[in-house]
């Protein structure tokens, strides 16, 4: 959805996106240094416990940068639906890729291949966030993509759409819920789209393979967590046990509270911005009836809205087939222009690449450091 509703076309006849629509990780790292390194904040933030307001900077960055990035969508501005199916086509794309990728780390975690690229199993939630760049991965065959139309086809639509499904390698929570649906252990559950995969093509087997890489790596991480403790232990021995900070909480999900942040140090602009997109998202029945109404205002005029006791179900309801029939109309473009960019040697139009890489750095140490604890060499070569 962009406000351009005649924007330029590429050499394919695709519509190009706008150099904003890949600004979101810069203009998050801008707000993000500036509530760290801003110096009006400091006597603000000093009144509240820290590590909540490290929690508080986090969530605020992401929150002020999506309402800049989407405030005049929030604000009114007329809609182009037609680049927003465009768009949802070439991101489904990607998915066919992070099931490959977790194929993968399945086989990789149980010893079965090496991976140039690869060196812990924290390796699996970067190239997650660089999935157009992974280099061991094969680029996505036509039977591939026909098995992904398969899905679109005999799906119904909160399956496919499945807004849930933004995390894609997490080996461990997605184990747990194959073998215990039920269970209380996982925090994300396996998409639709890998669950029909593994029908259709019986690599629901590859959940039965040993993570023996997994149990390596933790062994190591563990020698290490238990000479911090140690350390920790001795260094404060003799010492008052130290209390907790007592400054209050900064509850950055109480509105009240943000509302008094906001006050004081954003201009009315952007507090009119983030209060549009907090009002336009406030209630998921009322956000998912406004978009249901405002695709079906676009829609072909004879979309068929089937009888539902609740109208506004209904109305919901007929958006969301409607949705999912345009998906499946664009998906051969989005297929075709991965090919043709693929051909070419053109990049392909990712954003959001980072986020997993302070995980990585973590596990690093700690493995390092557990090998060198167990006389071994420091080195990933276990």
């Amino acid at each position: 959805m962009e406000e351009n509703m005649n924007p330029e076309k590429n050499s394919t006849g695709e519509m190009k996106k706008p150099a904003a629509a890949y600004d979101y990780d810069k203009i998050k790292e801008e707000i993000l240094n500036d509530l760290n390194n801003n110096q009006k904040y400091k006597s603000f933030f000093d009144e509240y416990n820290q590590m909540s307001i490290r929690r508080f900077k986090e969530y605020y960055s992401g929150k002020k940068a999506f309402a800049v990035y989407h405030g005049d969508l929030y604000e009114g501005v007329e809609n182009n639906m037609t680049l927003m199916f465009r768009e949802m086509a070439e991101n489904h794309i990607w998915r066919i890729q992070q099931r490959k990728l977790f194929d993968l780390q399945c086989r990789w975690r149980a010893e079965e291949i090496s991976l140039k690229g690869v060196t812990i199993t924290a390796d699996f939630k970067i190239w997650e966030k660089r999935i157009d760049d992974c280099p061991f991965i094969t680029p996505i065959s036509q039977e591939e993509f026909d098995l992904y139309m398969q899905f679109a086809s005999e799906s119904n639509y909160d399956d496919v759409i499945d807004e849930e499904a933004n995390e894609w390698q997490e080996y461990e929570d997605f184990k747990e819920h194959y073998f215990n649906e039920e269970s209380e252990n996982y925090f994300t559950q396996r998409p639709c789209w890998y669950e029909f995969y593994e029908n259709k093509t019986g690599l629901n087997s590859l959940h039965l393979l040993d993570d023996v890489r997994g149990r390596k790596e933790e062994f190591y991480c563990n020698l290490a967590r238990e000479e911090d403790r140690k350390k920790y232990e001795e260094t404060n021995k003799g010492k008052p046990v130290s209390t907790k900070d007592g400054r209050p909480e900064f509850d950055h999900l109480d509105k009240d509270v943000l509302d008094i942040f906001m006050e004081k140090f954003e201009d009315a602009k952007i507090i009119n911005k983030m209060n549009a997109f907090e009002n336009g998202t406030k209630y998921l029945d009322d956000i998912e009836f406004e978009q249901a109404m405002q695709i079906l205002k676009y829609a072909d005029p004879f979309t068929p809205v089937e009888f539902n006791e609740d109208w506004r179900a209904g109305i919901v309801n007929a958006a969301g087939e409607y949705t999912r029939r345009k998906l499946l109309e664009e998906l051969p473009k989005a297929y075709r222009n991965y090919l043709f960019r693929l051909k070419n040697g053109l990049a392909f139009e990712l954003y959001d690449k980072h986020g997993n890489d302070f995980i990585k750095e973590i596990y690093v140490d700690l493995i390092l450091r557990g090998r060198i604890l167990n006389g071994e060499p420091a080195d990933f070569n276990f």
